[in-house]
Order: structure tokens, then C-alpha cells, then sequence
């Protein structure tokens, strides 16, 4: 578990930081990943204790009153961050169940059937 530490700490920081931006809080996306990674950190064996459970159930349940569908951005604010931890997480040694899909976004393709209404335009 320790060798995972620093790769835990740094999806902690960057979901905190995805978090932060205004538009994401609500979005599917970002509610997408949180749930991934929660799962993705169960099935390390990751403590449900350690602080990063905290923030995301936090995250989760602020998201979830207020949620809303992929906004369709050209870039999904907290994909390249799950993706990357997956990368470090995932191995022959410690196969993971693949939480999502990779696509242009975390909506899982949603966003590819609906019209354009994105936020990109901000």
C-alpha cells in the first residue's frame, strides 16, 4: 500500500483542484471519476479512513444536489488526472476493474449524442 502513497496523494491534489473549478462540481464527469477512483482506491485496499474517502464522499454528495450532464468541453477537466492514475495503478500485478471508458470526456460518450452546448465557449 505504501508504494501507492504518492500516487494517491497527487489524484487527491488534482481532484481537489478539479473540484475547485466551478463549472465541474456538478458535472457527471467529475462525479464519474470521484466514483472510479473511490472504487479504484477500495480495490487497492486503501483505508476508508484516509482523508482522500473524506473529501470524496464530501465532493459526492455536494455534487450529486445540484448534478448535471456533461457540459461537452474539448478538454474534461478531470479525465487526464483519472487517466494518469490508472496508469500508475494498474498493472499485471494489481489488474483493476476499468472504471471507465476512455472518451473525449468522463460522461462515458454521453456528451458524443448530444447537440454542442459546451462550456468551452467561456
Amino acid at each position: 500500500m505504501e508504494a501507492y502513497n504518492k500516487v494517491i496523494n497527487k489524484i487527491h491534489k488534482e481532484l481537489n483542484e478539479v473540484q475547485q473549478i466551478e463549472k465541474c462540481k456538478n458535472c457527471e464527469c467529475f462525479l464519474n471519476v470521484l466514483e472510479a477512483v473511490q472504487g479504484d482506491l477500495t480495490d487497492m485496499g486503501v483505508d476508508k479512513g484516509e482523508p482522500i474517502f473524506r473529501d470524496i464522499k464530501q465532493w459526492l454528495d455536494e455534487g450529486y444536489k445540484g448534478k448535471y450532464s456533461c457540459l461537452e468541453c474539448k478538454i474534461c477537466p478531470p479525465l487526464k488526472p483519472y487517466e494518469e492514475f490508472s496508469k500508475e495503478v494498474r498493472s499485471e500485478k494489481t489488474p483493476l476493474k476499468v472504471r471507465l471508458v476512455p472518451t473525449p470526456c468522463a460522461c462515458g460518450g454521453t456528451c458524443l449524442t448530444k447537440p454542442k452546448t459546451c462550456c468551452d465557449e467561456e
